[in-house]
């Protein structure tokens, strides 16, 4: 039988005398005190919050709340805060204020601009903004919206569609302009919204049908339609092509 030759064995290298072992390390811990120095050099720990926009809301308020969150980090590194985190934070705690923009400026300062909302309609016991937000108690001053049925309100939230807060600021704004004051909206069914004037007489809409087109059938009629407004008891949309007033 042919002899078989003898194998060399082969020495497995230790991996810590591996190059690719060493740079490895040597690129982690260059990564950790990279990390470290952002976390904790003093430079870049968050000094000044700057706040503008703001009027009923005060900059104490939001300056102690964004403070409040970066305790809650590791460190109070620019690095270590979440703009958008803050931001989140700013529009659930504070339902007055409609945008709130956090922008981070190298190396230690956040400034925060601020949307506050404004008071367009009464709900309940709630002012409602301009998109149908609840967002503060009211001591009135402006139209009273009332809804059929029950209906929770919660502060920060919608008590009405931003469609219907703007069909009937739309109204308001055509009877403002003939110097008529809307005083109630009743949203008495899913199909139905009667506006009271503060002259006595109401308006009646369709809210399944078209209302553009009625809210500008309404601005025909109070400029060239009817001439006796005095009279009035009520003026009908509710149908199409049609008009009815009495």
């Amino acid at each position: 039988m042919p002899k078989r030759k003898p194998h060399k064995l082969k020495t497995k290298k230790s991996i810590i005398k591996s190059r690719g072992f060493w740079l490895s390390a040597l690129a982690g811990v260059v990564l950790i005190t990279l990390i470290s120095l952002g976390l904790f050099l003093d430079v870049f720990q968050i000094k000044n919050i700057i706040v503008s926009g703001n009027s009923n809301v005060s900059a104490e308020q939001i300056t102690a709340l964004v403070n409040q969150e970066m305790d809650k980090n590791i460190s109070r590194s620019i690095f270590a805060t979440s703009a958008s985190s803050l931001t989140k934070k700013i529009l659930s705690e504070f339902p007055k204020i409609q945008t709130a923009v956090v922008k981070k400026k190298l190396f230690s300062i956040i400034t925060v601009v601020l949307t506050e909302r404004e008071p367009a309609l009464v709900f309940g016991a709630y002012y409602l903004d301009a998109q149908g937000i609840a967002f503060e108690e009211s001591s009135g001053g402006f139209p009273v919206v009332r809804y059929y049925g029950t209906q929770d309100i919660q502060l920060g939230h919608a008590a009405i569609s931003r469609e219907l807060a703007g069909y009937i600021l739309g109204i308001q704004e055509v009877l403002s302009l003939n110097s008529i004051t809307l005083s109630e909206a009743n949203i008495s069914s899913q199909s139905r919204l009667d506006i009271q004037t503060s002259e006595g007489w109401k308006v009646y809409f369709n809210l399944e049908g078209e209302m553009q087109g009625q809210i500008k059938k309404l601005a025909l009629l109070l400029e060239e339609g009817i001439e006796d407004k005095e009279s009035l008891t009520y003026i009908d949309l509710r149908f199409k092509d049609r008009a009815y007033y009495k």
